[in-house]
């Protein structure tokens, strides 16, 4: 984010000071970070773990598809929530939907069979990503726009910290017994609904939404607003093409991962958890230098590159301990 003058000059000392924040900030910061916390617990347990149990389980490969698809659908769908929130408080429609999902999630505990995997897992991917359009909303409200910037980059910091920590506890504990996996779930579930409980503790500024109260822009003339503006449109159209052979992939990852490398859940949570998170915490500073130094385009390329070379990585392994190359580029595109 862009600072004027007077802010740009400001001390970094000064800058950084927490105290130094206006109130609302302030405030929101230190309660967001608590859920951070909350969060990168839940992302540290659960997370890393869902495609490999689906697979060990006895998930079929349409099942898969399905279950890995709805988490782009419930994106789709925030859409549309994120425009009726423009009418109505929009603190529920970004805590309710992933407070839910994450709680149903702990429910794998008890889940035995694939069926019921399938049903629990595909709900929780739906309606975490219902709240992505309310969440921005809210830190646009609550976070200024000469420290949104910083303050945003902690909170995902220290997420995937406690992300990396927690996963690294989660590999020692399934080395030793892999039946500990339903506990991790169970615990991780708790975890994610009460950083959920605890995001919905802020108290969102008005001000900046007020204007928007009551009446919402129709929906469908807001879509040919976008529709005309041509290079817009042909971004989005080259982002499409970077972006579907990821998506295409997405439910063959778990079956290659268990069917072909006979990865383990102790293996899933070092490898698709602790690496990936402590790699990413290095490429949150790498991209922050870069863009300072070139065109955000040229980057976006580079971070497109690299996530191809992400699935170059992952087809050339032949053993769980040769995933570490992969593991290190989706950490550092994640970022």
């Amino acid at each position: 984010m862009q600072t004027d003058g007077h802010q740009s000059s400001t001390p970094l000392r000064r800058r950084n000071s927490l105290a130094e924040l206006p109130l609302t900030d302030r405030v929101t910061y230190v309660t967001e970070m608590k859920s951070a916390v909350l969060y990168g617990v839940f992302a540290g347990l659960a997370l890393p773990l869902i495609p490999i149990a689906a697979r060990r389980i006895g998930m079929s490969a349409e099942a898969i598809t399905v279950m890995m698809t709805m988490q782009f659908i419930g994106a789709l769908f925030g859409i549309f929530f994120g425009h009726l929130a423009d009418t109505r408080a929009v603190m529920p429609f970004a805590v309710w939907p992933p407070l839910i999902g994450r709680a149903l999630l702990g429910l794998l505990a008890f889940v035995q069979g694939p069926g019921m995997f399938l049903g629990v897992v595909s709900v929780f991917f739906l309606l975490s990503n219902l709240n992505g359009p309310a969440y921005s909303s809210i830190m646009r409200t609550n976070y200024s726009d000469a420290h949104r910037s910083r303050l945003m980059s902690n909170i995902r910091i220290m997420v995937v910290i406690v992300s990396a920590i927690l996963s690294a506890v989660a590999g020692v504990l399934l080395s030793t017994d892999e039946r500990i996996v339903h506990w991790l779930f169970l615990v991780g579930g708790f975890a994610g609904a009460a950083s959920s409980a605890v995001f919905g503790r802020i108290k969102v500024r008005r001000g900046a939404r007020a204007p928007m109260i009551g009446r919402a822009a129709p929906f469908l003339p807001s879509l040919r607003v976008v529709r005309k503006n041509v290079p817009f449109m042909v971004f989005m159209g080259i982002l499409f093409l970077c972006a579907a052979p990821d998506k295409l992939a997405v439910p063959l990852e778990p079956i290659w991962l268990v069917d072909v490398l006979h990865v383990n859940y102790a293996e899933a949570s070092y490898l698709l958890g602790s690496v990936v998170s402590v790699v990413s915490i290095g490429g949150y500073f790498l991209w922050a230098r870069l863009l300072k130094r070139f065109d955000s385009l040229a980057v976006l390329s580079v971070v497109v590159l690299a996530y191809a070379g992400r699935y170059a990585a992952l087809t050339l392994a032949r053993t769980s301990g040769q995933l570490v190359p992969m593991s290190i580029l989706s950490g550092i595109t994640n970022a």
